[in-house]
């Protein structure tokens, strides 16, 4: 029979289609090769087990490669590295409008922007809510002195709108602009001062309704002398394809950046609720390297099986050998990201790092923010806890 031709979208194709994803295979694992550990294990068993495991994973392997007739496509060993991602544009032939406030707040106004194309996305989804407005009637001088034992009044309704205006982001992470209509009240301080919602939520769902993992911030800002936000989401895989939900309930004036203090102050603002919800539909601009990479930092024996890199951010996924019997977040950084050329990238820690336990495995995620735009077609290789990964 002659030997199928495998060539540009038909390679692409045949490896979306037909290979097994490793994260699938380890989640098999789990489920079908839990054992019994002794309480002790020298070296020896270590490496049994560790064989076991890499067993496990290449005879699932090898029943799907068997199935699809192309196993030039399996995985081979610990070092064997399969690049998934690619790159592409959402706005194809057009330069976006660069949200700046975005660039500001991400510190990325000094770097070089034109690798985020792909991740900018333009939102447009608002609520308006009839809130109503208060203020503080202060107590008489020498009776008390602080607003918090004056009286609240009720002092109008207004229709007050916020929206989620537009979002850079990449497979993994996003930075959303929300603003509102609302001016600043009279008297407040730019400098010691901040308005936050008393309740916030957010759900960050697939198209099935599964919910997905994630860490966020959110951030005040002034946006042209109104109230704005800032919401970093990270460590969320699949972000660009994901329901992004966000509920806000009553805005209150905060004083001196909330110091636990003699005469802190806050001041219920606004009466109101909003609801935003809209799905994201862009084409990430993130290489995906799926490899089974074992390294040992920190005393922790470890095996990586993807780093996803974008022009904004690292995110590296594994798993905890068995053997290491330990409980708690896997702690190590990202040390630098080395170009071709020979330079290098500083980096420094995680900003969001996740483990869940499993009953064979603990698997951990964690996901760096750079501060600055990574060149992702430049990258030789990464430097994780002292260890070198080659990506290529």
């Amino acid at each position: 029979m002659p030997r199928e031709e495998l060539s540009g979208n038909n390679i692409k194709d045949k490896i979306e289609k037909k290979i097994v994803r490793l994260d699938d295979l380890i989640s098999e694992i789990h489920d079908t090769e839990a054992l019994e550990l002794p309480g002790f294990m020298d070296k020896e068993q270590q490496n049994r087990i560790e064989a076991r495991i890499m067993a496990g994973i290449n005879e699932l392997q090898e029943k799907e490669t068997r199935k699809s007739g192309k196993r030039r496509f399996v995985l081979l060993g610990l070092a064997a590295v399969l690049l998934m991602g690619l790159c592409f544009s959402v706005f194809a032939g057009s330069n976006p409008d660069w949200d700046v406030e975005i660039i500001k707040f991400m510190g990325l106004d000094e770097s070089d922007t034109f690798q985020l194309e792909s991740g900018e996305v333009k939102i447009q989804v608002y609520d308006s809510c009839e809130a109503v407005e208060y203020e503080y009637e202060k107590a008489e001088e020498g009776e008390t002195g602080s607003s918090q034992n004056g009286t609240l009044q009720k002092t109008s309704r207004r229709e007050l709108k916020v929206m989620a205006v537009s979002s850079i982001g990449d497979r993994n992470s996003a930075c959303i602009r929300i603003e509102t209509d609302y001016d600043f009240p009279e008297g407040f301080n730019q400098e010691t001062d901040y308005i936050l919602p008393e309740d916030y939520s957010l759900n960050v769902t697939e198209k099935d309704g599964k919910f997905l993992e994630h860490g966020s911030t959110l951030g005040y800002v002034n946006l042209n002398g109104k109230l704005g936000y800032m919401l970093y989401i990270t460590g969320c895989e699949g972000i660009n394809k994901a329901k992004i939900s966000i509920k806000f309930k009553d805005f209150y004036l905060h004083h001196d950046l909330g110091l636990e203090e003699e005469g802190r102050e806050e001041e219920l603002l606004l009466e109101g609720s909003w609801e935003l919800d809209w799905r994201y539909a862009y084409k990430s601009n993130t290489k995906r390297y799926k490899m089974l990479k074992s390294i040992e930092m920190d005393g922790d024996h470890l095996m990586i099986t993807k780093i996803d890199v974008s022009p904004l951010s690292v995110q590296i996924k594994g798993f905890r050998m068995p053997w290491e019997r330990k409980y708690g977040h896997v702690e190590f950084t990202i040390d630098r990201i080395v170009y071709k050329d020979g330079t290098s990238l500083e980096v420094g820690g995680w900003s969001s790092a996740g483990n869940r336990d499993g009953i064979f495995i603990d698997t951990f995620l964690g996901t760096e923010e750079m501060g600055t735009t990574i060149d992702v077609e430049q990258i030789e290789s990464i430097v994780i806890g002292g260890n070198e990964i080659p990506l290529r």
